[in-house]
C-alpha cells in the first residue's frame, strides 16, 4: 500500500491531549487530533515535524539560536508524547541555513528541504531533496525526477501540500502513483526511508 507522511504543526488547534495547547478546530480547518489517530491506525498516514509555531513572518531563518532551540525541542517533545516520528524534521517554507541545521542536528536524525529532486549522492542529511508534484510541476517534469531516482537505485520524496493552495491535480498523482508501482517502486513512510538510505555519504555542515 501508500503511505503519507503528512507534516505536523504542533501549535495548530488539532486538540492534542497535551496542557497548553489549542483546543480542536470548530471550523473544520484543522484535523482533529481523534481523526489523525484514525489515519494512524488504519495505516494510511505518518505524521511528521514540521516545528512548533510555522510561523510565515517568522521563519526558522530568522530566528535567534535560543528560540530556535525552543522552536525545535518543543515539536519533538510533543511528536514524541503523541507517539509520532519525532525523528525527521520537514522545513517550513523550505527555510534553513547553518545556523538551522546547527540546532536542527541537536534534536533530529534528519531534516527535508522543499525541492531538488530524487535523493543523489553525496546528501547533507540535514538538507535532503523532495521531488515536488504540485503545479507547476507536470507528470513529465515528475517522471523525469523518477526515472532518475530508478537509474539510480535511490530514493525520491514526493511533496505536495495537497490542496492547500489549489495546485493540486488527482487525475496527475494517479498517474505518478501508478508510474511508480508499475516500475517496480516501493512506498514506505519517512521512517522507513531515513532508516534505509540514512547511512548514505553526508556532506555539509551536518
Amino acid at each position: 500500500g501508500i503511505v503519507l507522511s503528512s507534516a505536523v504543526i504542533t501549535d495548530k488547534p488539532h486538540g492534542f491531549p497535551i496542557e497548553g495547547l489549542p483546543a480542536s478546530d470548530e471550523s473544520g480547518k484543522y484535523m482533529t487530533y481523534e481523526q489523525m489517530k484514525e489515519l494512524e491506525h488504519e495505516g494510511l498516514v505518518e505524521f511528521v515535524p514540521h516545528t512548533h509555531t510555522h510561523n510565515y513572518n517568522h521563519r526558522l531563518t530568522d530566528m535567534t539560536i535560543e528560540e530556535l532551540h525552543e522552536e525545535l525541542s518543543t515539536n519533538k517533545k510533543i511528536m514524541k508524547q503523541l507517539g509520532w516520528n519525532h525523528k525527521d524534521l520537514v522545513y517550513p517554507f523550505g527555510a534553513f541555513n547553518d545556523k538551522v541545521i546547527s540546532v536542527a542536528r541537536q534534536y533530529f536524525r534528519s531534516a527535508f528541504k522543499v525541492s531538488g529532486g530524487p535523493l543523489l549522492t553525496p546528501i547533507n542529511q540535514f538538507a535532503i531533496d523532495r521531488i515536488r508534484v504540485d503545479a507547476p510541476a507536470t507528470f513529465e517534469d515528475i517522471k523525469t525526477d523518477i526515472d532518475i531516482a530508478f537509474q539510480n537505485n535511490t530514493l525520491g520524496v514526493l511533496t505536495s501540500h495537497v490542496d492547500q493552495y489549489g495546485n493540486l491535480d488527482l487525475n496527475k498523482m494517479r498517474k505518478v502513483i501508478e508510474y511508480i508501482q508499475n516500475r517496480g517502486g516501493e512506498f514506505v513512510t519517512l521512517g522507513e526511508a531515513v532508516n534505509e538510505f540514512g547511512n548514505v555519504l553526508q556532506i555539509g555542515t551536518n
